[in-house]
């Protein structure tokens, strides 16, 4: 039994998106540990003040008529904030995510962050780090063997085959025909403008950044010292190639209208 000197407790956030700055909560839960093993939970779900994208409804079923007549994050900011006073925190990648959103979403109730000096505990660094990805270890799980003369390419070849097949067998969700499987396993999406998806095409059919701070906004506005600083940065050729043509005056356009993008303007004055 974990050894707990006050609650523990664990949360999980559904959003609006993944980014805490522009995304909102629209439902949060909290499982409190006990030091003596009681455990109980308690569940908001809230207005986001904006409308639930489609894409993030697909994630987490939650829609706009669920949320209708809800009350606001900043309606119930100091019960929640009551609720994570004097506790431990722990998660599922809190640390990137959960945690951001829920500081930011306290910040713009006015809220002071109730968990200062809490220890956090997050179950997917731990999972990462106990749980290696080599092939060894994915022949012994779904193989049910061990991999003889490891990182003879032979061998290897041979070995992830017999794991992807295994993996079919295993997991009946996974599709069978090799273009679903390709975009199951992480291929290339229409909406990704390159092989790494770091560029997709945006609803009006311009590029746009797909990560880090920059992400959803065109390459067109991002500003040449972001553009130039990929360019210096091992993304791939492809990405950089998008780089140079919107650093020498082009813009680039999606080669087919987006599923269900508004009509392109093309007089928009750039």
């Amino acid at each position: 039994m974990i050894q707990l000197t006050r609650p523990l407790v664990c949360f999980d956030i559904e959003s609006t998106g993944i980014r805490p700055t522009t995304d909102r909560i629209i439902e949060l839960a909290l499982v409190h540990l006990d030091p003596d093993g009681t455990r109980t939970s308690r569940r908001w779900l809230v207005h986001p003040g904006c409308p639930i994208p489609a894409e993030s409804t697909a994630v987490h079923k939650i829609t706009d008529a669920d949320v209708a007549g809800r009350p606001g994050f900043i309606d119930v900011a100091a019960e929640i904030a009551l609720a994570l006073t004097d506790v431990d925190l722990a998660g599922f990648n809190l640390r990137a995510f959960d945690v951001p959103m829920l500081r930011a979403e306290f910040e713009r109730a006015g809220v002071a962050w109730p968990c200062a000096g809490a220890h956090v505990v997050d179950a997917f660094v731990i999972f990462r780090e106990h749980e290696t990805r080599k092939l060894a270890d994915a022949v012994r799980l779904y193989c049910g063997r061990e991999l003889l003369d490891a990182h003879s390419a032979v061998a290897d070849a041979e070995a992830t085959l017999d794991v992807l097949l295994a993996q079919l067998e295993r997991y009946p969700d996974l599709p069978q025909d090799i273009g679903a499987l390709d975009q199951a396993s992480g291929g290339r999406r229409p909406e990704w403008a390159t092989e790494c998806g770091r560029i997709r095409w945006g609803q009006t059919g311009d590029a746009v950044i797909a990560f880090g701070k920059n992400n959803g906004v065109r390459m067109l506005d991002v500003g040449a010292n972001f553009l130039n600083w990929m360019l210096r940065n091992d993304f791939p050729r492809d990405v950089q190639d998008l780089c140079r043509a919107v650093l020498a005056g082009q813009r680039p356009r999606t080669p087919a209208p987006p599923p269900s993008a508004e009509p392109i303007d093309d007089d928009l004055g750039l």
